[in-house]
């Protein structure tokens, strides 16, 4: 599977720590989301590229933000998965975006992913991209529960 650069959140990005959020280096255009998805819903893919260790918990969510990358404003989330059951190959989480969700402020015109640990956390990195659902060939799928 190939994915667009522009459209892509982080590349085997460390999600480590106690108690700790990690947001995405990148972020992407909401208007590119939606014009990539081509009528259908924006999907926020999240591949785990190295499996966490200890007994913590993550959650991941999709926030708006600005153009600089500030002022997350959640828009989504998942639930809390055990570090240890993200395992390389196995699973990949997606999240479905409405393509006719307004977003919180008209300055707002970008979306980011970010990793929120629950306890200790090592050894987890994911990546993170949009990504058409036809495309997104795993053995998986978790959405979130308010979808």
């Amino acid at each position: 599977m190939s994915a667009d650069i522009n459209l892509r959140f982080c590349t085997a990005l460390s999600v480590a720590g106690t108690d700790t959020t990690t947001a995405s280096t990148d972020w992407v255009d909401f208007k590119a989301a939606q014009d990539n998805a081509g009528g259908k819903s924006p999907v926020v893919e999240i591949i785990p590229t190295t499996v966490g260790a200890n007994v913590g918990t993550v959650r991941f969510e999709i926030g708006a933000v600005d153009s600089s990358g500030s002022g997350f404003v959640i828009l989504d989330t998942t639930k809390q998965f055990a570090a240890t059951a993200l395992v390389p190959g196995q699973v990949r989480i997606i999240m479905k975006m409405d393509p006719q969700t307004a977003l919180p402020a008209s300055t707002l015109t970008h979306i980011r992913v970010r990793a929120v640990t629950v306890g200790a956390v090592t050894g987890l990195a994911i990546t993170a991209q949009m990504a058409e659902e036809e495309v997104t060939s795993h053995p998986l799928k978790i959405y979130p529960a308010a979808f």
